[in-house]
């Protein structure tokens, strides 16, 4: 069945790592990379050839709807990001709970989930376009210099807070709470360069 395909090529992966950990030697860091790429790239066929498996229409089996397929490759891709940071470090991860692995495992998880909010709000702004909602109105007065990421930040904000917190005073802090939960500091840094511009402006004028 799915879930024992899936428990087996995630067992194997685990067994291939520990046993390349164990007798790599502390110091050999690119033979360390290529044994965490290649995990990598197991983990990526795993979860390829589940879609494929779902989008077949010759196959009915109701593990394989298009809500559990969501399903098993968002947590594929949550040890992907975990085992990417390991790449980018160095150091293939362990059972343990050494400094090291605790960390691997908060950077890749948070790295994940800020992806995944991410492609949320890229989804509600797209939906919200489609669906004939005057987003460019909700961010008026506002896209202006901003980045796509950081427009679709703000945009984001006012479908679920409201333009009028978004123009107000203080709404410039919801859109770099999001933008953050993003893990896009470069939105983030868009939004103030935006902010201070155009407050400037303002007091200019008021003066």
């Amino acid at each position: 069945n799915i879930q024992g395909l899936i428990k087996s090529h995630l067992v194997s992966i685990d067994k291939y790592l520990n046993n390349n950990s164990s007798s790599s030697s502390s110091n050999n860091n690119s033979a360390t990379g290529s044994k965490l790429s290649e995990a990598m790239a197991l983990l990526t066929s795993l979860q390829e050839g589940l879609k494929e498996l779902a989008s077949n229409s010759n196959i009915n089996n109701e593990a394989l709807n298009p809500e559990s397929m969501n399903g098993y490759s968002d947590a594929i891709s949550l040890i992907k990001s975990i085992l990417n940071c390991s790449v980018s470090l160095g150091v293939v991860p362990t059972l343990s709970s050494t400094a090291t692995d605790v960390a691997i495992n908060a950077m890749g998880s948070c790295n994940f989930f800020a992806h995944q909010f991410k492609h949320h709000i890229g989804t509600v702004v797209r939906e919200a376009e489609l669906s004939g909602m005057n987003t460019s109105a909700s961010s008026s007065s506002s896209g202006e210099g901003l980045i796509p990421s950081a427009r679709d930040v703000r945009t984001f904000t006012s479908i679920v807070a409201g333009s009028e917190l978004v123009n107000g005073q203080g709404g410039v802090w919801p859109q770099l709470y999001y933008a953050l939960r993003c893990g896009d500091a470069v939105a983030a840094e868009s939004i103030v360069k935006q902010y201070t511009g155009s407050s400037s402006n303002n007091n200019n004028m008021g003066g």
